[in-house]
């Protein structure tokens, strides 16, 4: 009976009327017996077959309550009372019996209706079930059309009257048939599109519609809708959002922005008509359903041409309040998108695409009405700018409030896309194939680069890589590392082909530093103690015979040469080896001195890289003699004035805080690995801002945070990094 309507089920309770009443004429009977309570004939036919026609199709269809099964109780017991001939019959005190039983029961259930046990959820079933007018009439009418017609010897009429029953409360052939054309009618017709009521508007294109539960459209983001705006008028656009909550289903819906052309459509132009006939009876502000195959041909067109419509699979949500030139806030409304720090998303301003990187997300909520409340996600993004020619241009303004806002997802790229990327650039925006090139190679090595971050974060191979482009644009690198990292089997000869890799100065000359390192000379001179001269003069030539070789890379390890000084100012008595930094500030001086030499260049001639810089020009605070305070203070000239003769660094370190500020405050390029403590921080904060600083402990592996010159960076991006495999030239995977 669920699938027959209300007004089929009268339809079939009639229907029972008339076929009873032809048969109840055919018998012999007469329309003034069906009223008259004396005439066994009057009894079978008003007091069971009405009563179970009535019953089954009209008052209890799905279920019976107490109440009802006092009714037909009480129905039953009238008639029993009533008849004038109770011997006639059979089964008179069985059927009282019952029917008293379940009046009795039924008064228990209704008077104990606020108890609960199992004896009372027994009889409750017991009514429910068996004081429903099927059963209850049932005995009455089969007992009855026996007692007066089988008995008789009618036995013709009998089995007519038995096979009626077996029709109603079995088969029931009528409902079948309804239920039947239901079906056939559903398949034919035309889908349900009624959504609901638009009840809100947030925004110019923003619109928040309820729906009820008992609506049967299928509803998804993405689907294209119509807001009726007039009799005849709709505005369209695209489901964006849905919750479902306790008073209903709430859908946020974005209105297409077609430029010119106003978002006012007819129905024609729609295709509504063709999908529902009543439309025009919804109330202005319903909400349709629109298939997109019944649109015209200039709608679909303009739709086609929609930035919503084409990136409705990577829309996250849309501009919130509170965004400003330099950052936005935006919802996340679709939870099917996988998003994190670092992501780039874009939105529109002045029509043009503009990217943003996720840098923060706070939960929040928002009250949709007195009673439901949601949750959702808010997003800050910082703005990097429109990506032309790979390279980020700054974009002015701010986007519009509730403009939508998309992840920006392309494909990943393939094998010879990976290592065309590694060839020409350092990296891409994270799970794009947007690169980020190295924009001027001389900057990048006149105007100084940092790379910082903890231990084990590949500061060394963006290094390594870094070195690889310089020398492939044709520049001359002198590395001081005292790790001897360069020179292993994991260090830049995968990078740099070893035949252009020169290994420290000659070992006659480090015998020869060696030998003169305590020389000894007169009590008051301290120039003639120890070989300082000695050893300015070997790195001299060596940078010189360096430069004018083919080699590209020169690898110097202090550590490994043998230094003297004077002990003393004064009274001088013996000698005492030079500290690394000492020797750190000989090899810078000596190297700008033959860069001066060579003249003044706009182009960088080399580049000079400080290795674990912490110990090569530590910080004031951090020295272990003035020696080395002195020592680091020269070097930081020699940075300072390097600029002018094509001579620049690379600092690199883990610990920021324990390198001398004043060559860190030189570097204009900066590499920001994952960073603990609050020294880095603070020092970056000045590069990078707050936002960015907070999120350098939870970077992932192989990203960075980069700023600068010689990228090209006015303001900080994270990057995701290279495959180490496109870069190096061996393909062991246990070097890897």
């Amino acid at each position: 009976m669920k699938k027959v309507s209300q007004q089929q089920r009268f339809f079939i309770a009639l229907a029972y009327i008339v076929v009873i009443t032809v048969i109840f004429l055919s018998f012999g009977g007469t329309l003034s017996e069906i009223v008259d309570d004396t005439s066994n004939m009057g009894v079978w036919f008003c007091s069971a077959a009405l009563l179970i026609i009535f019953g089954i199709y009209l008052t209890e269809p799905f279920f019976s309550k107490p109440v009802d099964t006092i009714t037909n109780c009480t129905s039953v017991l009238l008639t029993l009372l009533a008849l004038p001939q109770k011997k006639a019959l059979i089964g008179y005190w069985f059927i009282m019996t019952v029917t008293l039983v379940l009046l009795v029961l039924s008064f228990i259930t209704i008077f104990f209706k606020d108890k609960e046990n199992g004896f009372l959820r027994l009889v409750h079933f017991v009514v429910m079930n068996i004081g429903n007018a099927r059963f209850v009439f049932s005995p009455f009418y089969l007992l009855s059309a026996y007692s007066f017609f089988a008995v008789a010897g009618r036995h013709a009429e009998f089995t007519l009257i038995a096979l009626l029953w077996f029709f109603l409360c079995v088969f029931d052939p009528i409902s079948w048939v309804l239920r039947k054309y239901n079906q056939l009618r559903i398949a034919q017709s035309p889908p349900e599109t009624y959504i609901g009521i638009a009840t809100q508007c947030s925004a110019p294109e923003i619109y928040t519609i309820e729906s009820s539960y008992e609506s049967n459209v299928s509803i998804n983001i993405g689907n294209i809708v119509g807001i009726k705006l007039s009799t005849h008028l709709y505005k369209i656009g695209v489901i964006s959002w849905e919750q479902d909550l306790l008073s209903g289903r709430f859908i946020e819906i974005q209105c297409y922005d077609f430029g010119s052309t106003p978002n006012r459509f007819t129905c024609e132009q729609l295709g509504i008509e063709q999908t529902q006939k009543n439309v025009r009876s919804k109330p202005v502000a319903s909400v349709v359903l629109i298939k997109p195959e019944l649109l015209s041909e200039g709608i679909k067109e303009l739709i086609k041409n929609n930035v919503l419509h084409k990136n409705i699979c990577n829309f996250i949500g849309r501009v919130l309040e509170g965004s400003t030139i330099e950052m936005i806030k935006f919802s996340v409304n679709n939870s099917l998108l996988v998003i994190s720090e670092g992501q780039i998303v874009y939105t529109l301003i002045h029509n043009e695409i503009v990217l943003y990187q996720i840098i923060n997300g706070i939960t929040a909520e928002e009250i949709l009405d007195h009673t439901n409340h949601t949750a959702y996600l808010c997003c800050y993004a910082r703005k990097l700018g429109k990506y032309i020619n790979n390279q980020l241009e700054i974009v002015k303004w701010v986007p519009c409030a509730a403009e939508p806002v998309f992840l920006l997802n392309s494909n990943t790229p393939n094998v010879d896309e990976l290592r065309s990327i590694a060839n020409s650039s350092i990296g891409c925006l994270p799970q794009t194939k947007y690169q980020v090139k190295i924009n001027n190679i001389d900057e990048l090595i006149t105007h100084n680069t940092a790379i910082l971050g903890i231990l084990g974060v590949g500061k060394s191979c963006l290094a390594f890589e870094l070195i690889q482009k310089v020398v492939r644009a044709g520049k001359k690198v002198v590395c001081i590392d005292i790790t001897n990292q360069y020179c292993s089997p994991k260090g830049l000869g995968r990078y740099v082909d070893n035949e252009n890799i020169v290994l420290d100065i000659r070992q006659e000359q480090r015998d020869a530093l060696t030998s003169t390192c305590r020389s000894v000379g007169s009590s008051n001179l301290q120039d003639r103690w120890g070989n300082i001269r000695n050893y300015e003069s070997i790195l001299y030539n060596t940078f010189r015979e360096f430069m004018d070789s083919p080699s590209s890379v020169l690898i110097l390890n202090p550590d490994n040469h043998n230094v003297g000084k004077a002990a003393t100012l004064y009274t001088i008595q013996g000698t005492a080896e030079l500290t690394t930094a000492e020797k750190t500030r000989i090899i810078s001086e000596q190297l700008l001195k033959l860069c001066e030499e060579q003249g003044q260049s706009d182009v960088a001639r080399c580049l000079l890289v400080y290795e674990e810089a912490h110990s090569l020009i530590p910080e004031w605070n951090s020295v272990a003699n003035e020696g080395d305070k002195a020592a680091t203070n020269g070097t930081a000239r020699v940075i300072m004035q390097g600029r002018k003769y094509g001579l620049g660094c690379f600092v690199i370190t883990q610990r920021t805080a324990n390198v001398t500020k004043s060559i860190l405050n030189q570097c204009n390029t900066v590499f920001a690995f994952r960073i603990f403590d609050d020294t880095g921080k603070t020092f970056l904060e000045n590069y990078i801002g707050s936002y960015y600083s907070s999120i350098l402990p939870t970077l992932e592996e192989r990203h960075t945070l980069a700023i600068g010159r010689g990228l090209a960076l006015k303001q900080p991006v994270i990057i995701q990094l290279n495959d180490l495999k496109y870069l190096v030239y061996d393909q062991d995977p246990l070097l890897l």
